[in-house]
Order: structure tokens, then sequence, then C-alpha cells
């Protein structure tokens, strides 16, 4: 139970970080948040490439161009260069397709609903929402363990990997692939990295946790 609740632990702090990057503006604040974020991870990520860039623009001061580039790969005003959004990449690239639906259907199974303003606005399927899905589900089993309510954590795990197997693991991909192809910032470059090493531990260690309580 010690080693599964540091592999939740972990994956907490990573799926934080990453909703973080995604949900809250780049600036030199959230940056030094997600690096104090960061000591809770293995020791493997810790030395990933993305953090120190992190570091590197801090120190640079070259945040304001960071969010520059950030904003013309992921916002917009014009088409984002990598869309942030499931849908677009299966849904003749418009938002709102299929994929919104089903991810809304899994965020309400858990009592959890697009804050009031943004709902219909900003798609569901928007990968900072989906890692706040993920974070909150590594949260609650989190929460069960530590009142060693087994059951309900493998519930809950089951449930995130399904999550990921009908989600993430078929988008963040093509979502990486185009932050490669558009971007020359190494920061971003990193990030796809995380994402994609981030996603492939994360299923690894669903397997591995779920395959002890068969």
């Amino acid at each position: 139970m010690k080693e599964m609740m540091s592999e939740l632990k972990i994956s907490l702090a990573k799926e934080d970080m990453l909703r973080r990057i995604f949900l809250i503006e780049i600036s030199d604040e959230n940056f030094a948040e997600i690096l104090k974020i960061s000591n809770d991870f293995d020791e493997i990520s810790k030395n990933h490439k993305l953090l120190s860039d992190i570091k590197n623009t801090i120190n640079t001061k070259n945040t304001d161009e960071t969010r520059y580039e950030y904003n013309r790969l992921f916002v917009g005003p014009r088409r984002p260069k990598a869309v942030p959004y499931e849908s677009t990449y299966f849904d003749y690239k418009n938002m709102f397709g299929t994929q919104t639906m089903d991810v809304r259907a899994y965020y309400q199974s858990v009592g959890l609903k697009i804050d009031s303003e943004l709902f219909d606005k900003i798609p569901d399927d928007h990968i900072g929402y989906e890692f706040q899905f993920l974070y909150y589900l590594s949260y609650l089993a989190l929460d069960k363990l530590s009142q060693n309510e087994l059951d309900a954590v493998y519930e809950i795990l089951e449930l995130k990997a399904e999550f990921i197997n009908a989600h993430p693991s078929k988008w963040f991909d093509k979502f990486t692939q185009a932050i490669t192809n558009e971007s020359s910032f190494e920061i971003f470059c990193s990030l796809a990295s995380f994402l994609n090493k981030y996603l492939q531990n994360e299923i690894n260690k669903l397997k591995k946790i779920l395959a002890k309580n068969k």
C-alpha cells in the first residue's frame, strides 16, 4: 500500500503541473509553482529537460517571448498551430465533436462540470480540462487509500485507465507531433516529450496496480 501511495502522489504531481501549464497563463509565478510541484516527481522525471527549460526561461527573463509562442501554439487569436482540443483531431477539425460529449459524460460521472460561464464556450475536451479530470481522479484515489478503502481505490483507477484509453491515448501523440512540427522553442519540444512520457508511464503504472486486484 505504501508503494501505491507513492506512485499515486507522483501521478498527482505530474497532473497538477500539466493542468497548470494548459489552464494558467504563462508567468514567472506559475513557472515557480510548477518547479515547486516537481519536487514530488520521481527522480527520472525531476531530471527531464522540461524542468531545466522552465528554469532557464525564468533565469534569462524570456517569459514574455515564451508566452507569445504559447499563445501562437495553443490559444490564438488565429487558429492555434497545435490545437489543444481532442475533437479537432477527429471531427473534421471542428470543436464540440463526439469526443467532447463523451469526455463530458466522464466528468459528470464523478460530479464534475465545466464552470457555467465557460460551459459550451470552451469544449470539455481541452487538454487542460482532461488533466484536471486525471488530477481529480488521482486525488480521489489517494483520499480513499488513506482511509484504507481499497475497493474504492481500484474502482477509481479502473475509471482512470478507461478514460486514458478512450481519450488521451487516442490524441496526445497527434497533439505533441503538432507541437514539435510547429515550434522551434526548446521548452515546447520538451513539453511534448514530457507529455508522451507521462502518458506511457501512466498506462504502465495503472496496468501494474490494477493487475494486483485480479
